[in-house]
């Protein structure tokens, strides 16, 4: 069996594993971090952690260490000991645990042996979307709304379901060569939102870097990620204020502006949009978490 069949077939035997066992586990935190790393010692956590890392890690994972591509999704076995270092890029992660009653049941060797096999990454296409995934996954665990375990379950089997799909068209060695170009158009465009976010952004500025209408370069954008560039640069700028509300001191208006937006209420507006609270009450649920 090469690698992807085996990494396929740990994916699908995690998909029924999460489906028939979620009261048996404990969802831990949800986050999202751009410059982050950690490192836990053997068996000092007994956790697990689904990742997707969108730009380039480095892995120590007991005695072995690795590196892994851009975009990839991973399941980590925190307990054995592992150091993680974010070359680039941010990552999304979601922590949880086998409950006490079931950790000596088969479960738990199970979702050991199926972490040995895809903590060495899962490539993934359409980064967005799971970018997107990760984030409601997030927005679930922090409001903590009726159901919200049930809901995570479903959305980590959505996670899942998505991972099997992009090994599976990598697996079968899809033509991407064809969608090269347009594939590095996409890439530089997110390169670019990620370090100029907080400034003024026009589809023009695209225009003249690929000689192509604004247009175009939104209609080849949204083709293959999913989303229109204003669409990725709200959702990175609504990213950038999260971090900012949790670990800074400031006013909602110095938070907005710094993160690219023109003013405060257009701020307030989009965030209760995308999380479901306002900015304020981010910081407060947040800030009894601490």
């Amino acid at each position: 069996m090469n690698t992807n069949e085996e990494k396929i077939k740990c994916l699908y035997e995690l998909l029924d594993l999460v489906r028939n066992n979620h009261k048996s586990l404990q969802f831990i935190y949800s986050q999202t971090f751009n410059d982050n790393n950690w490192e836990s010692t053997p068996h000092s956590l007994d956790y697990y952690e689904l990742s997707y890392y969108s730009g380039k890690i480095n892995i120590r994972s007991g005695d072995d260490s690795f590196n892994l591509g851009v975009s990839c999704i991973t399941l980590f076995n925190i307990y054995k000991g592992m150091k993680v270092n974010l070359l680039s890029g941010n990552y999304h992660y979601l922590t949880f645990r086998i409950i006490k009653d079931c950790l000596k049941t088969d479960l738990k060797q199970s979702l050991d042996r199926i972490a040995s096999v895809l903590e060495r990454g899962i490539p993934v296409h359409n980064s967005l979307s799971f970018e997107n995934i990760f984030l409601e996954l997030s927005n679930e665990f922090i409001m903590k709304k009726p159901l919200y375990e049930y809901r995570i379950s479903l959305i980590m089997q959505e996670i899942i379901i998505y991972s099997i799909r992009s090994l599976e068209l990598y697996s079968s060695n899809y033509d991407f060569v064809t969608n090269n170009k347009n594939i590095g158009i996409v890439n530089s465009i997110n390169t670019f939102l990620n370090k100029n976010y907080m400034n003024k952004i026009k589809l023009e500025d695209f225009s003249l870097s690929f000689s192509l209408t604004p247009r175009y370069i939104d209609h080849i954008y949204k083709q293959l990620s999913g989303s229109t560039i204003v669409q990725q640069l709200n959702k990175i700028r609504l990213e950038a204020s999260m971090r900012q509300i949790i670990m800074s001191n400031k006013s909602m208006t110095e938070i907005a502006l710094d993160s690219g937006f023109d003013n405060s209420s257009y701020f307030c507006k989009m965030f209760k949009k995308a999380v479901g609270m306002s900015p304020a009450t981010y910081r407060s649920v947040n800030s009894m978490k601490l």
